[in-house]
């Protein structure tokens, strides 16, 4: 599939694309500094509760990805679940009793962590600047992908797909479907542009739309990977890469 160029409007995923989450490990390792303090009758080491927190993390999000993209569990209650079963395998008595203040700590820490990329608000500036539509489309719970685009500007988005709103999530051809009517543009003449080969590349691929990948670390695409029609290292490169470019 080719690139329309230039494109009519331009989708856009916010986590790692738009908006870099690096901080939070540091955020939590702070967060997890203040939660020991606070509990000294626990007997934690900070580093110990945020590697175990990491860990119960990746097992928990195994079991409850679906329900937090489909809007059916916020971040609140996800980040709950997971310092629950942190706390308890580290042998908190009654670990439920701490994990909601443990969530919101971590939360609001997260949150603060979080920031455009360097380059992504001058980019934004310049492709206001040209013809074209812009709008997200993302994956997460409605109060954090809103949270984000708050950041960037809403006024900037015509369209703003998040999958908690909607119950569907990328890569399922839907989500898609639901920003191009929003748009009211056919496939065709629209591009997404995201990070991830399955949830961006295959979904919108599949509905197709022509498709940028955003490789930001150099990662090597496997022979069995989906095909992105254009990869860019940073978002600075996209306004050409589409046809758009100011300059």
């Amino acid at each position: 599939m080719a690139l329309p160029n230039p494109p009519r409007a331009i989708l856009l995923d916010l986590d790692d694309t738009l908006i870099d989450g690096s901080g939070v490990i540091s955020a939590t390792v702070a967060m997890c500094e203040v939660f020991t303090a606070r509990h000294p009758e626990f007997r934690l080491d900070p580093m110990r509760l945020a590697r175990a927190n990491g860990a119960s993390w990746e097992r928990s999000w195994k079991d409850h990805e679906g329900q937090w993209v489909r809007g059916e569990l916020d971040d609140l209650g996800l980040s709950t679940i997971v310092w629950t079963r942190a706390l308890r395998e580290l042998g908190v008595d009654e670990p439920e009793l701490f994990a909601a203040e443990a969530a919101r700590d971590h939360v609001s820490a997260a949150a603060a962590a979080t920031r455009p990329y360097d380059e992504v608000q001058s980019v934004l500036d310049e492709l206001a600047t040209v013809d074209v539509i812009l709008g997200v489309v993302t994956n997460g719970s409605s109060t954090a992908q809103r949270a984000k685009v708050e950041t960037l500007g809403p006024e900037r988005f015509a369209v703003v797909v998040v999958s908690g709103e909607h119950g569907v999530a990328k890569p399922d051809q839907r989500i898609f479907e639901i920003a191009l009517a929003a748009l009211d543009l056919p496939a065709s003449e629209v591009v997404h542009v995201g990070d991830n080969l399955v949830s961006d590349i295959v979904g919108a691929s599949s509905t197709g739309l022509g498709t940028v990948w955003v490789n930001r670390s150099g990662a090597s695409r496997q022979a069995d990977a989906a095909t992105p029609d254009a990869e860019i290292d940073t978002l600075a490169a996209l306004p050409r890469v589409i046809g758009l470019s100011a300059a």
